[in-house]
């Protein structure tokens, strides 16, 4: 599957996503491939050498003076394929972030670029897309359109990117961190013990915080009428666990946040404000975004 979009409302997380996935893939996967991320700029209006030359920047390559199309489409294949050396399967990853600006002609130079790759040298550049809602759009658009040769190679897959959406997620995350997230990593050492270890060894857990934490981050979300209710970022999330730890857990004789304690974890960690200020500033996905669903359409 040469492509897929990843879609999401602003402030979950998806840019960090993107960067852990370029940082940890090898690591899961258990083979080494190369990742190479890169963020879709907005331009006033779009030219092929413009998208062409992001890609080269992307790639850690400078332009060539008077280098036209063709040369710098040489110079962006010839470096995919010496990252794809490093993949027993000869493959590698193109991680777009903001991808809702990319116009159809940047999806005809990225097939043009996948074509060249597999036909001459059996190379697979994937090309994972990273974006808010208007990125699904634009995919539905297309499909009504019957821009099949785009859809079924570079959005064939759609997968939304969502926050907690439950206590139970809330839970796992916040324990963890009680369990197996370590400072310094292999230390044996978890972050809770480490940074509150008073708490710790009085049997105090972040996740012990994980419910009255929920209840009032959703009770204020439904206060100041955001959408979903039930929803926290991992921004917000490691936010909240941050100034928990920073501000009460490291206390002397600390066991567990109070209700105005609770009350201003969640207001301090600034993530709610944000988010309302983004919907009053663009409540119908903002003019650029707008503008872009019409050429796409």
């Amino acid at each position: 599957m040469p492509g897929t979009i990843v879609y999401g409302q602003r402030r979950l997380g998806k840019s960090h996503c993107a960067e852990f996935i370029k940082k940890y893939l090898s690591d899961l996967l258990g083979y080494k491939i190369a990742v190479v991320l890169m963020c879709v700029r907005f331009h006033d209006s779009y030219r092929e050498n413009d998208f062409l030359d992001e890609i080269m920047e992307a790639l850690g390559e400078s332009t060539p003076s008077r280098a036209g199309k063709v040369m710098r489409q040489k110079v962006i294949v010839n470096r995919f394929l010496v990252l794809a050396r490093r993949c027993p399967y000869k493959k590698v990853i193109l991680v777009l972030d903001d991808a809702q600006r990319l116009q159809n002609m940047h999806f005809e130079i990225l097939m043009t670029l996948q074509n060249e790759l597999y036909m001459q040298y059996k190379v697979m550049l994937f090309t994972l897309m990273v974006g808010q809602p208007q990125l699904k759009t634009k995919r539905d658009l297309l499909i009504a359109s019957g821009e099949k040769q785009i859809t079924a190679r570079m959005m064939a897959d759609e997968i939304e990117f969502v926050g907690q959406r439950s206590l139970e997620e809330v839970k796992f995350s916040f324990n963890r961190i009680d369990q197996h997230c370590f400072y310094p990593a292999r230390s044996g050492t978890t972050f809770t013990q480490g940074l509150a270890p008073e708490a710790w060894a009085a049997d105090w857990r972040l996740g012990n915080e994980a419910e009255p934490v929920w209840t009032a981050y959703t009770s204020r979300r439904e206060e100041m009428r955001l959408n979903p209710i039930e929803e926290i970022s991992m921004e917000a999330l490691t936010k909240m666990a941050s100034y928990i730890f920073q501000n009460y857990a490291n206390r002397p004789e600390f066991t567990g946040l109070t209700p105005e304690q609770t009350t201003d974890v969640v207001d301090s960690a600034g993530m709610l404000q944000l988010e309302a200020l983004g919907q009053d500033e663009n409540p119908g996905g903002g003019e650029e975004e707008g503008a872009e669903q019409t050429d796409a359409s």
